[in-house]
């Protein structure tokens, strides 16, 4: 038998004609029937001889109870998206409140400073008006004189 005809044979298998069942360690989903054993260092993918279940398309393996859960597309959909989206830890939403604290004070702080520049220019110019008025003064003065 030639190479291409054994590995024609193989696509026909059912994943439960093999002596294992391969799975992602990280989304539990079944990945492949397999006769060979994944390494247990392996750090991606695992391999159980719990049978499928003949139910559905998509399984996800429960490690904890060792058993396949058969889901529709529907659930399976509902299943990854949840496992891929992110939610905030309580150290997330701490350090986002901290952050957002952080922008207020700083908006807070340019707009000071920008009153403060204002202010200083104002008083510089009173200053050189008054000033103005002193060296005027001090000129009518001393032409009265």
């Amino acid at each position: 038998m030639n190479d291409f005809e054994e590995t024609d044979i193989e696509i026909m298998k059912k994943p439960n004609d093999f002596k294992y069942r391969k799975y992602s360690k990280v989304t539990h989903e079944f990945i492949a029937g397999t006769d060979e054993p994944c390494d247990s260092t392996d750090v991606d993918f695992a391999t159980t001889d719990v049978l499928l279940p003949d139910e559905v398309a998509n399984y996800v393996f429960d490690e904890s109870i060792q058993m396949w859960r058969g889901m529709d597309n529907e659930a399976f959909l509902k299943y990854k998206t949840n496992l891929y989206v992110p939610t905030a830890s309580a150290d997330d939403k701490w350090k986002a409140a901290v952050t957002a604290q952080n922008t207020f004070l700083m908006q807070q702080n340019l707009g000071l400073t920008k009153t403060i520049t204002d202010l200083s220019s104002r008083v510089m110019e009173l200053e050189a008006q008054n000033s103005e008025k002193e060296t005027e003064g001090v000129m009518t003065d001393e032409g009265n004189v």
